[in-house]
């Protein structure tokens, strides 16, 4: 999927979806889950001085919004995060998407690279706090192969939200997004929301997912 402006890139395959929330097979604790450290080894709460020492100069993106090609905990195939830096509270988001994903009218592969991602986040996190899998009702993109046409349509969701009270190892809530470009090709698009973060009029206008939604 080529994302326009401050879209996300990156990650794709099964191994991917494993080290992109942390899970290190090798590892009996994964980096997810240390201390304060959050998903692709940022720090909940670091200051753009201190991830930059750590990875380089950060691109800004938009208010409080800063892109980087890598992590401090990188991973094959992860070329690009979008790091939320709020002057006061540091670190207080992370949100990275797949690489092109391609699949065929039905979704199928698409479909199967949510549910896989979906399961190491639930192996992680514990069951989703909601789960979206609909078609909009009286929709005629109905048939079995018209699944991305439905969803260029603007009339099927497929994602996976979590909430935490208390927050979970500083991370708040987790979105994960299925989308979709054309008929033949989508992406998976997941958002780790830590302390202190608070949704801005700007960001929702620029995330497809419900994150916004669901920290409410």
């Amino acid at each position: 999927m080529k994302a326009t402006g401050r879209r996300l890139r990156a990650l794709c395959g099964i191994a991917i979806a494993m080290v992109m929330i942390g899970v290190v097979p090798a590892q009996t604790t994964s980096p997810a889950v240390q201390n304060a450290t959050g998903p692709f080894g940022f720090t909940c709460g670091a200051s753009s001085q201190a991830i930059s020492r750590l990875v380089g100069p950060l691109k800004p993106e938009g208010v409080d919004q800063y892109s980087t090609a890598t992590a401090p905990t990188p991973f094959p195939n992860v070329g690009y995060y979008l790091l939320t830096i709020s002057p006061a509270q540091g670190l207080v988001k992370v949100s990275a998407e797949t690489n092109d994903i391609d699949t065929d009218t039905t979704g199928a592969d698409l479909i199967n690279q949510f549910h896989t991602m979906e399961a190491e986040l639930t192996r992680q996190y514990g069951k989703p706090t909601r789960q979206e899998d609909f078609l909009k009702p009286g929709s005629v993109w109905a048939g079995e192969d018209e699944w991305t046409l439905s969803y260029l349509k603007k009339e099927r969701t497929l994602a996976s939200h979590w909430v935490f009270t208390p927050a979970n190892h500083c991370v708040t809530s987790i979105d994960l997004t299925a989308e979709v470009a054309n008929q033949t090709t989508g992406a998976i698009l997941v958002g780790f929301d830590f302390k202190g973060y608070v949704p801005t009029q700007d960001n929702l206008g620029k995330k497809k997912n419900a994150s916004m939604e669901t920290s409410k």
